[in-house]
């Protein structure tokens, strides 16, 4: 039966745009067209680069992760002469194969070979920046959701992803969730607002929810889960009844995912804090919080290890079950703090650079791998003592 969730009624209200003042504005274009930037040669610039001696903790004793591949992902873009990759945005895992699949703001959207990160597919998604991709849980398909508003869905056909459905959010998609039986999905827009859809005709169902920031579902689809804006979670049963409210986070939410045993629930944010819930909505563990927002986590299939991405540019590694943090290191580069006053708009700009915010992240468990990807492009860590769980 289709999903009618009794949320409250949302309130669009469309954000102000942010413009840039005339004077800024031609003060920049007049620089560019005075002194066009040059490609240099080079791949990413890192502040630590994690082959040195980023990787690490107390426990040496213990496996560690190491880097196997390290590429940009969706390609280049030029910024002052200097040549930085675009940002990936989202990935997930593509079953049964363990494919990766990622979405870049440059509007495309690329499947890569877990294996030897060779890209098999790239297709021109959104126009503008791709926010988020979800898989189908059958694997014949995944979601893509753009800055145009539309949340799109791809079908391989022939191996070959090829557009099937194309669903008019309204605002811009920054998150969804499919139903296990693949006939639902949900879709989180800019606005706050989570729309239910039926898949097979691309019909709209259902709408509700304000001020909503992430989305979740269990893995048979006995609960979904809302976060919002102001820190808290909503779980509701799969025909929309209201079943509890957690409260322990301080501002939005950017994560929140349902362990692969539906035993707990973990969810992360904006404060710097990494909750692991049980499902009755008892705090279980309490990771952090530290001075960097969370940008993204993942759960291993095995629900033994939790991966941690931050603005900051840091990646952490934690035991599940005991909260400890396994290991931690840096990606990319951070902007320098102190800037001359007598700098030229070329170093001001070049030392405003930023290339370090992890974005995305993501467990392979076909390959004992795991993904992170962000400004700083994509890498693929080798972790052995994943497992996977059938």
């Amino acid at each position: 039966m289709p999903i009618r969730m009794k949320w409250k009624p949302s309130h669009l209200v469309r954000p102000e745009a942010r413009t840039t003042s005339d004077a800024s504005r031609i003060t920049r274009r007049s620089y560019l067209c005075r002194k066009p930037p040059l490609l240099k040669g080079g791949a990413v610039i890192h502040l630590d680069s994690p082959d040195e001696a980023a990787v690490g903790n107390d426990n040496l004793d213990e496996v560690q992760p190491k880097r196997l591949h390290s590429w940009a992902g969706h390609g280049y873009r030029a910024r002052f002469g200097v040549k930085v990759p675009f940002t990936i945005c989202a990935c997930c895992v593509l079953p049964p194969g363990g494919n990766l699949a990622t979405a870049g703001e440059d509007g495309t959207a690329c499947i890569w070979n877990a294996k030897d990160a060779k890209k098999l597919f790239e297709i021109r998604a959104h126009e503008g920046g791709v926010l988020c991709i979800v898989s189908f849980p059958n694997g014949k398909c995944f979601l893509t959701g753009g800055c145009d508003g539309y949340a799109k869905i791809w079908k391989f056909q022939s191996a070959k992803p090829s557009l099937f459905g194309c669903l008019n959010h309204g605002f811009a998609v920054t998150g969804a969730v499919v139903y296990p039986d693949a006939r639902q999905l949900l879709s989180l827009g800019l606005d706050g607002v989570a729309k239910v859809w039926r898949v097979e005709n691309e019909e709209f169902l259902c709408q509700g929810g304000a001020g909503l920031s992430a989305l979740g579902i269990s893995r048979f689809g006995g609960n979904i889960f809302t976060a919002s804006l102001e820190g808290s979670i909503e779980r509701f049963s799969d025909d929309g009844k209201q079943l509890s409210v957690w409260d322990g986070h301080v501002g939005p939410i950017n994560v929140i995912i349902v362990f692969p045993d539906e035993s707990r629930v973990l969810t992360a944010g904006e404060d710097g804090l990494t909750i692991v819930w049980s499902m009755s909505g008892t705090r279980h563990i309490k990771l952090g919080p530290f001075d960097s927002p969370v940008l993204c986590a993942d759960v291993s299939a095995c629900c033994q290890w939790i991966l941690t991405g931050f603005k900051d540019g840091t990646a952490r590694l934690f035991n599940a079950s005991s909260g400890s943090m396994h290991c931690s290191w840096q990606l990319g580069q951070k902007a320098t703090r102190a800037i001359s006053p007598n700098a030229t708009l070329e170093e001001a700009e070049k030392g405003q650079l930023e290339t370090h915010r992890v974005q995305a992240c993501c467990f392979i468990p076909a390959e004992s791998c795991f993904l992170l990807a962000g400004a700083f492009g994509m890498q693929v860590w080798h972790f052995p003592v994943v497992e996977t769980i059938d």
